[in-house]
């Protein structure tokens, strides 16, 4: 049987050089997405499995981190959580959503054009998982209104939210975006000069550039 321990990135040293060989792929567990103007910062959660020295069990390790944003975040992640959009209006129970289904909200040019996600945050495990969504929305007046939903489970036998596959399937989307930022997905460089990314077959011969 696993068993499971959270240790510091001080206690893993320890334990990888007290452990045996046998060091298994990690996974990477988003748990946090802050979204800023073009970076975004995000709690994580890295495990893998190794083989106790003494014992022979498999380990479970389990490493929080904190990474700030200091690389400009692919478009794909901020593609990602704008998907988040609708839900996080309908279970605001913002006025524009009434009515409405995510798709449909979507598909209005002016339901969503003032609402925006600001991140999310991932609680509870196995059926007991769900999430908090961040956000605001600009008012009439020009001004920002900050939102925060309730958490909501994905499985919730006594209140479930409509939604609630659809919103599952675009936090695990928004997850592996924000893990491929974590891995070194960025956006491309705007220092890169255009020309040198072209191939020389999608080059014309008498073209100098």
């Amino acid at each position: 049987m696993k068993r499971v321990i959270t240790i510091s990135p001080e206690q893993l040293q320890e334990k990888l050089k007290a452990a045996a060989s046998g060091e298994r792929p990690e996974e990477i567990k988003v748990t946090k997405v802050k979204m800023k103007k073009v970076t975004a910062d995000l709690e994580l959660e890295r495990s893998f499995i190794i083989t106790d020295d003494e014992t022979g069990d498999p380990v479970q390790i389990i490493q929080p981190i904190s990474m700030p944003g200091k690389n400009i975040a692919h478009p794909a992640l901020f593609a990602a959580v704008a998907l988040l959009r609708p839900h996080l209006a309908i279970l605001s129970e913002l006025p524009e959503a009434v009515g409405l289904s995510p798709e449909e909200l979507l598909d209005s040019e002016t339901a969503l054009e003032k609402i925006f996600v600001t991140g999310f945050t991932i609680g509870g495990e196995g059926e007991a998982e769900g999430v908090t969504l961040t956000g605001y929305k600009i008012n009439k007046r020009g001004k920002t209104q900050n939102l925060v939903t309730p958490f909501e489970k994905y499985e919730d036998s006594t209140n479930q939210y409509e939604y609630s596959v659809e919103l599952a399937h675009i936090i695990g989307h928004c997850q592996d975006e924000a893990a491929a930022y974590f891995r070194g997905k960025i956006a491309p460089s705007a220092q890169l000069d255009i020309y040198d990314q072209l191939s020389d077959t999608d080059q014309d011969e008498d073209d100098p550039y």
